[in-house]
Parts: C-alpha cells; structure tokens; sequence
C-alpha cells in the first residue's frame, strides 16, 4: 500500500491534482468490482481482493502518475523490489511457521491470539531484516534510515553542548 500510495504523492507534487482525481475514479471501479466479486467471501475476500486491486494498479498507477514528468514506473520499482522481495519472503516464511506450530494454534481466546500476534510480528521482523540485508548485501538500507530518521529530528538534540564551567 505505501508503494501504491506514492503516485498521489507524484501527482501532487508535479500540481497535477487533476490527474490524481482521475485516477482515483479508476482505483474506485476496478477496487469496486472487486469487492463485489468477493462479497460472497465474506472478510477474508474482501481482504484478499483489496490485496489484489492494489497489485494490479501499482505498475499502472505510478506510470500515469510519472508520465507528466517521465518518470516510468521501471525508475520506481528498481529502487524498491528488494524491499518488496524481502517483505514477500518474510510473509511467506512467518505464515509457513505459524502454520506448522499446532500448538500455537491451540491457545484459546484473546491471550491466544495475542501471543500469535506478537510471535507473527517478531518473527516477520527478523525475517524482514535479514532478507533486506542479505539481499543488499549489507546493512546499508538501515544506515539511510536512521540518516534519515536523525535529519528529521531538531538539530538541537543532537548537538554536543560544552561542559558548563
């Protein structure tokens, strides 16, 4: 969905709103089909369909949103499949080992879920982490994060002040 959501980022940032509504009455059709189709699958197919609208739409999304300014969505996707990779591998692995845990399963009521939670949570993060780092081949993406993180707090907390005399 944050990859999706850059192309009205890109629009509104080029002072192309125009473009961005129209857009937003295609997103609009195609995800409302979808709904309906999957209505007869209840919370789960709405899920899943809202799942898919997003992947059909990102490629197309991005490149009505770039082509203003020739910005191909091929620019976007080359900065951010490894990330998308590593989210796919770590969803993939954490659904794997939670399915094979029976045990886990077995917990009733809301502590149950909350421990399938916080386990799903911790082991999606390792796994996430290790699959960005192995696919960058390094540490390098958490180095520009907390960069970035660091520029956006105020200078004034990180600045060393002089020992008071």
């Amino acid at each position: 969905m944050l990859l999706y959501a850059t192309n009205g980022w890109i629009h509104l940032s080029i002072g192309r709103a125009d473009r961005w509504f129209r857009w937003g009455i295609v997103e609009l059709a195609v995800t409302g089909v979808l709904f309906v189709l999957a209505l007869p699958h209840g919370p789960a197919g709405i899920a899943i369909a809202w799942v898919v609208s997003y992947s059909l739409l990102v490629i197309p999304a991005l490149r009505y949103a770039g082509r203003p300014i020739d910005l191909g969505a091929t620019e976007v996707i080359a900065v951010v499949w490894k990330f998308v990779a590593a989210s796919a591998l770590a969803g993939v692995a954490t659904a794997s080992l939670l399915q094979s845990s029976p045990a886990l399963a077995g917990i009733p009521g809301a502590s149950g879920a909350l421990a399938r939670l916080a386990l799903a949570l911790c082991l999606f993060g390792f796994t996430y982490v290790f699959a960005v780092a192995l696919l960058h081949r390094g540490f390098e993406p958490f180095h520009g994060i907390a960069r970035l993180l660091s520029e956006m707090l105020p200078a004034h907390r990180w600045q060393v002040r002089p020992a008071r005399p």
